[in-house]
């Protein structure tokens, strides 16, 4: 199977570096703080000290896959999931400029549907009908011209 598109995308450089500063801080407030005058026991700051590393580990292991072939388009979004969808379940695919929605990541429930993205405001809009359902997705991407062509190019 031809690969036709391949995107490999990280969140931006100021979002992974100032979330990691923000979990500095909180992993300093842990170590400073105090109850009634007294400092918090060294089992209790250290599991209170797993949430901000994890979370900065988090961020700097978030990759979002896309490949597209003439049979599917396959998203990876490290570590969490993985999803494939046929071309001849899709409708109406086309690359949108689908603006801020409350953050990147995974959004669910938005006005387009379920997004994966890293950063940016563009990505592939398509509809998925299953039994009496149509669900939405959109595919964030930072090649959206390529992406259209691609599109172009396969008939869809």
């Amino acid at each position: 199977m031809k690969v036709l598109f391949q995107e490999k995308q990280r969140f931006s450089p100021w979002v992974t570096w100032g979330t990691a500063l923000l979990m500095v801080l909180c992993l300093i407030g842990i170590w400073l703080v105090q109850e009634d005058g007294a400092t918090l026991e060294l089992p209790i700051k250290l599991l209170l000290s797993l949430l901000p590393v994890a979370i900065s580990v988090l961020m700097f292991a978030l990759v979002l896959k896309t490949e597209i072939t003439q049979d599917f388009i396959k998203i990876n979004y490290v570590p969490f999931l993985t999803k494939k969808w046929f071309w001849e379940d899709l409708k109406d695919p086309e690359v949108i400029d689908y603006g801020f929605v409350g953050g990147w990541g995974i959004r669910i429930w938005t006005g387009y549907g379920t997004v994966y993205n890293t950063r940016g405001s563009k990505g592939l809009h398509f509809k998925v009908s299953h039994k009496s359902k149509t669900k939405e997705y959109v595919v964030g991407t930072q090649r959206p011209e390529e992406l259209k062509q691609i599109l172009k190019d396969i008939n869809r």
